[in-house]
């Protein structure tokens, strides 16, 4: 007996071919996308063929997308050495904007964490320069969510950590600070102040993403330094006259609180995606499992488990990922990985793909890659530099066999390979 596999498409095509006929199932399923199984069966019959009916399931790509990695030389001043600062790209100005991080070794005293704001021009020729910042700044922090926002050409920084350069006063911080980017020396905007009731509780490390449907951030997890580990979800509309936070779900009977997560806007589904992070404790738990979080009204406070058909090798956690819109993945450098049996992650340089099947199943594969990479590091940051297509990834640090810390100024370029 002959088979066929029939797909929503072919389906289209059989309703297209016996448009002339009086059967009832056709006159009343006109969208295969609509139709029954009981319709599909009875249009299918009149071919006189045997037929499968099991629609086709989403298929993994067989050809692994190629890129390469090139340092960009970059004229002028240099930000100190340093990592887990925010940073954007900023499409109408052809620049990154960079803000803050953890600055190691000390090269300015106090040094540790930073609040200094620095602007790469693209063009005529890469080049960096500081940007004196004018009225109220954003208190010194390491490892804000920042992101872009598209609404405005802004932008947006939460929470953080500051400490002192002894270590002996420390802050978690839940502010929202926006920056718009127009003019030369612009203006910060302390939307929502530190420590305000009904805020999520402060935090760093947080996953989130700009929601343009709305003008809003949406944000996961993060831990706070000696409290412990989140795995709330929240949601801040960033419009001056109504800015504030609305709480959604929190699933710690699901998903293990955690921060230093993987994650990115996965636009083909419309959601958050996140991977892996951890625990904040040295030697604690991290994890590499993948979650999905659709951004429509309805679905906001439900969250997917992705079961993945092809995974990593090793747990992972502080890698940047940024979106694909090419080749529908995200693609993730570097972070930190932690083979089963050691007490402490190490870096690593890898370029990981990760591909969204469908928001219940997806796959990790390592990209072919030509050039570089970069020296592994951790608690880099990467944006989509639109004017040219390509990624940027700015800055990291790594930690040298006797645990001692190092960090870069460096700027890389990932393309694609033809």
């Amino acid at each position: 007996m002959m088979k066929k596999n029939i797909s929503l498409y072919t389906l289209l095509l059989l309703l297209t071919c016996f448009k002339n006929t009086t059967n009832t199932a056709y006159d009343e399923c006109l969208h295969p996308e609509q139709c029954e199984l009981t319709d599909i069966i009875e249009i299918a019959d009149i071919i006189q063929e045997p037929v499968d009916y099991t629609l086709e399931e989403p298929k993994e790509q067989t050809i692994v997308p190629k890129y390469r990695w090139q340092k960009i030389d970059i004229e002028g001043e240099k930000p100190s050495n340093r990592y887990g600062g925010g940073a954007v790209y900023d499409p109408v100005n052809d620049r990154v904007l960079y803000f803050g991080g953890f600055e190691y070794p000390v090269v300015e005293i106090p040094g540790g964490p930073r609040n200094d704001l620095w602007e790469l021009k693209l063009s005529p020729v890469p080049v960096w320069r500081k940007i004196e910042q004018i009225g109220a700044v954003p208190i010194k922090r390491t490892r804000p969510l920042t992101l872009w926002n598209s609404f405005d050409n802004s932008m947006i920084i939460f929470g953080g950590f500051w400490h002192s350069p002894n270590w002996k006063v420390n802050a978690n911080l839940n502010d929202v600070w926006i920056l718009p980017l127009t003019g030369h020396n612009p203006e910060w905007i302390n939307l929502i102040q530190n420590d305000e009731d009904g805020l999520p509780s402060p935090r760093v490390s947080s996953a989130g993403v700009f929601n343009d449907i709305n003008n809003s951030i949406v944000i996961f997890g993060g831990f706070s330094y000696g409290i412990g580990e989140k795995s709330d979800t929240w949601e801040a509309t960033l419009s001056p006259d109504s800015a504030g936070w609305n709480f959604i779900s929190d699933v710690e009977w699901l998903i293990e609180g955690r921060g230093g997560m993987c994650f990115g806007y996965y636009k083909k589904f419309k959601g958050l995606l996140i991977a892996g992070g951890g625990k904040e404790a040295p030697g604690s738990d991290i994890y590499k499992d993948v979650w999905f979080l659709p951004l429509t009204d309805k679905d906001k406070d439900v969250w997917q488990k992705v079961q993945v058909t092809k995974d990593r090798p090793f747990a992972f956690f502080g890698g940047p990922c940024i979106y694909d819109k090419m080749f529908d993945k995200l693609v993730c450098y570097g972070g930190g990985e932690r083979p089963e049996g050691d007490i402490y992650p190490h870096e690593t340089s890898d370029t990981w793909l990760f591909t969204l099947v469908d928001i219940n199943t997806g796959y990790w594969e390592l990209a072919d890659i030509e050039g570089g990479p970069p020296d592994a590091t951790n608690w880099g940051r990467m944006v989509y530099d639109s004017k040219r297509d390509r990624f940027l990834y700015l800055l990291g640090a790594w930690h040298d066999e006797n645990g001692g810390i190092h960090s870069t100024n460096d700027v890389w370029e990932l393309v694609r390979v033809p």
